[in-house]
């Protein structure tokens, strides 16, 4: 890497103009600044040829030491900043794929965790997520044991009837159907997860007694019993529920409660 060419005009087997020429002709010396010396006197054809050769200056023999440092200085103060501000550009670039590769990176993090804890056909939480959020629910009771909760398991009636006669991606649409279904009939805080198959599971919390987890259950039964339309063809729907409401000293872990309530769903 060069600062500065200082080249005479005349020299044995090529002359400055064609040095300069083959000099530009290169990307790594394109663009590298070039000071002709001449022992002739002021021509100004000569001149103008060496600023048309890509020459910055044109000095005359004999050139004062004084001067040469003082041009020469010029050019490297040059190729320094220019340098410092490729070297910055660079560090900034650097510093901006940095931050689009850790923003890809917890993006992608966050994509494979969410898949992780959620069904890939209606979003919902999977089994795994709401079995955590209800161990979650245990703990968090421990300073406050005067709240109650409930499980509630939804189990699809004649989803099987649906993939064998109309398809598997009937039988896709139909749980999406159902999904959409079950958000409306649901409170923002309840928390409705898809166990697998055509089972569902809904936390509810928040209630002030029992009553409350019998009236979202007929809300769900209620939003489930309509028909829906797959294609040309009207299906009848309907599901079982089975509720299992938690309060003090009932039951000391969700595996009880997860128990209760499929239990429930089958009397």
């Amino acid at each position: 890497d060069f600062s500065v060419a200082i080249m005479d005009v005349q020299m044995q087997d090529m002359d400055g103009y064609e040095t300069a020429r083959l000099l530009r002709m290169r990307r790594q010396t394109r663009h590298l600044p070039i000071v002709f010396l001449t022992a002739t006197g002021p021509d100004e054809e000569s001149a103008r040829r060496a600023y048309a050769e890509g020459g910055v200056d044109y000095l005359f023999k004999p050139v004062s030491r004084h001067l040469l440092r003082s041009k020469v200085g010029i050019f490297l103060e040059l190729h320094r900043r220019r340098t410092s501000e490729l070297v910055a550009a660079s560090l900034r670039t650097e510093l901006r794929l940095a931050e689009q590769r850790q923003r890809l990176r917890l993006l992608s993090e966050a994509r494979l965790r969410h898949a992780a804890t959620h069904d890939q056909l209606t979003g919902l939480p999977n089994r795994s997520h709401f079995h955590a959020r209800l161990q979650s629910a245990f703990s968090r009771n421990t300073d406050r044991q005067s709240e109650e909760w409930a499980v509630i398991f939804v189990d699809l009636d004649r989803f099987k009837e649906v993939n064998d006669t109309l398809g598997h991606l009937a039988g896709d649409e139909l749980l999406v159907e159902v999904t959409l279904r079950l958000q409306q009939a649901l409170r923002p805080t309840d928390l409705l997860a898809r166990l697998g198959g055509d089972e569902f599971a809904l936390l509810v919390r928040g209630m002030r007694g029992p009553e409350d987890a019998i009236r979202i259950g007929n809300r769900v039964l209620d939003s489930i019993g309509r028909s829906v339309t797959l294609g040309d063809r009207e299906v009848a729907l309907g599901a079982s529920i089975g509720i299992a409401v938690h309060t003090e000293g009932t039951r000391s872990t969700a595996e009880e409660l997860l128990r209760d309530a499929d239990i429930a769903m089958y009397r």
